[in-house]
């Protein structure tokens, strides 16, 4: 890691070698939010779309993580970026939710009972 930090410009080797682990790690995310959110592919691809920003804009920290070597006692690292990540999506799903619930709740009509 200290290596990373005295380079100029991004480790494009690195982020190459990382890239199917940050679709993994995405897909991973937005599956986890799914389930608790959205359960039609539609919802997913929403959820999926999100997760996909989410991990853009956190950039190398989610792509080179897995290359560098992590001792065992600092593994909750790991575990804090992808509940982060988990977090961030199903807070923004959740508002999304509440928001369209909303919208929907305000425009449907209750059958009438007689």
């Amino acid at each position: 890691m200290a290596e990373l930090l005295t380079t100029d410009g991004p480790p494009s080797d690195l982020i190459g070698a990382a890239f199917p682990m940050t679709i993994l790690f995405t897909l991973g995310a937005a599956v986890i939010v799914s389930v608790l959110f959205g359960r039609t592919l539609a919802a997913f691809g929403a959820i999926f779309v999100t997760c996909s920003v989410l991990v853009a804009l956190l950039g190398l920290n989610v792509s080179v993580i897995g290359l560098v070597q992590i001792p065992m006692n600092s593994l909750y690292l790991v575990a804090e970026l992808f509940g982060l990540i988990v977090v961030l999506a199903g807070s923004f799903a959740a508002v999304v939710m509440a928001i369209a619930w909303r919208e929907l709740g305000a425009h449907s009509v209750a059958p009438d009972r007689r």
